[in-house]
This record gives C-alpha cells, sequence and structure tokens, in this order.
C-alpha cells in the first residue's frame, strides 16, 4: 500500500518524531498494526477511514469489504455504510478542488 505523499489524516499530522521522507512508512506499518489487532467490525472501520483520509483509497476499500464480512448487527452495517458515503465525498470533493485548480 502506497499513501500519498499529501497527508490529510490526523494521524499523519500528529507526527512528530519521523522524517518526511520515512512518514510513508511509519504510517504503513502503523496502519498494519492497527489492522491486526482490530478485535471487530468497529474497530476495523476506523482503520479504514484513517486509510482513506490518508488518501489510500484501495487498502481502505479492502478493509471496509473486511468490515463488513465482519458486521454483526444492523449498527455495524449503519456505521460501516456512513464511512464509506463519508469516504467517497471526501474523496470527490479532493478531486473537485484539484480540478477547480
Amino acid at each position: 500500500p502506497h499513501m500519498k505523499n499529501q497527508f490529510t489524516s490526523k494521524a499523519a499530522m500528529q507526527l512528530k518524531g519521523p522524517t518526511e521522507k520515512n512518514k510513508d512508512q511509519f504510517l504503513i506499518k502503523k496502519f498494519k498494526a492497527a489492522e491486526s489487532k482490530a478485535k471487530d467490525a468497529c474497530d476495523l472501520k476506523k482503520v479504514a477511514d484513517s486509510l482513506a483520509e490518508a488518501g489510500d483509497k484501495e487498502w481502505a476499500k479492502k478493509i471496509y469489504k473486511k468490515t463488513e464480512r465482519k458486521a454483526k448487527d444492523a449498527l455495524d452495517f449503519n456505521w460501516l455504510g456512513y464511512s464509506i458515503i463519508r469516504s467517497i465525498f471526501v474523496f470527490f470533493e479532493f478531486s473537485n478542488s484539484i480540478i477547480r485548480i
């Protein structure tokens, strides 16, 4: 997975130790660790949301699909749907801002 050079996630903005060159590797490591530690659909959804915010929509898509398989009730599916729509909207807004420039 590859993160965009322009970080938009809160986690990326709060990084203090790694140099610019190491941020991608650092974030990938953190996201992989968070994915492996996820205990339920809610945890996975949070990882996917962070990935989407960081700009890796393909990896986020894979995690959203994994979240769907782990979802157990209507609330899990509700939050998953909300996150997917939000991610699409955020990506669409970002794409439109680039086109307008």
